[in-house]
């Protein structure tokens, strides 16, 4: 109850409700679909070819291959060495062989360690100098591709990254083996076989290089002027 009588009971204001206003939520528009070609979505036609020898770059290439002309050339040296230690060492002792038992134990046993040593010595010595000649022939065919592509760059031709071939391999060898026979003074007999003989390995050397590129899709440019 109102506490007085006579006075006029207040009418309930009612404030009219503000409209709440609606959140727009305005979405980000989806991310342009751009395609972007990785190089494992690249199929192996599109991937460039290296145009190097055996497809390797040379400093991981000439690594390898002097380890490849180290190997035979160890077990040449080893193989030689072996046999003029123990050569060395029955003739050092020819005059006083033993004669029981234990003296020709104990000889051989000198005569095997000697050979032994004799083996590993002339292995390391023949196959560092067969890793010597390896690297000058690599470094004179290399320098040979190198001045033939710098020849061959003001031409606007396709194949003038193709001059590495078996062209720069045979001159290589001929200059390799003319070094040698100069160092060693060879007489002219002994200069014309080893020339044949580089001449022999420089040709099927550089044709099974050839035929690699040809097969990686690098033709040299000599097979690619024949396939025209």
């Amino acid at each position: 109850m109102w506490p007085f009588k006579d006075s006029p009971r207040p009418e309930l204001i009612v404030e009219p409700a503000i409209p709440s206003q609606e959140t727009v939520q305005v979405s980000d528009p989806p991310p342009a679909t751009t395609s972007h070609t990785t190089l494992d979505q690249t199929s192996d036609a599109q991937r460039p070819r290296s145009s190097e020898r055996l497809s390797l770059p040379f400093v991981v290439r000439a690594p390898i291959m002097m380890g490849a002309a180290f190997m035979p050339g160890f077990i040449i040296g080893a193989t030689k060495g072996a046999t003029a230690g123990g050569d060395l060492f029955r003739a050092e002792n020819a005059h006083r062989l033993p004669t029981d038992k234990s003296g020709w134990y104990q000889y051989h046993k000198t005569k095997n360690y000697r050979s032994m040593m004799s083996g590993l010595k002339g292995g390391a010595r023949y196959g560092a100098v067969c890793v010597g000649w390896w690297s000058v022939f690599m470094v004179t065919e290399e320098a040979i591709d190198r001045s033939r592509i710098r020849l061959f760059e003001d031409r606007d031709d396709s194949h003038v990254s193709a001059q590495r071939d078996v062209a720069s391999t045979v001159m290589a060898a001929m200059a390799a083996s003319g070094m040698y026979s100069w160092t060693n003074g060879l007489d002219h007999f002994s200069t014309a076989k080893v020339a044949r003989t580089a001449l022999r390995f420089s040709l099927a050397y550089g044709v099974v290089q050839d035929l690699i590129a040809t097969f990686r899709g690098r033709p040299p440019a000599y097979i690619a002027w024949l396939r025209s």
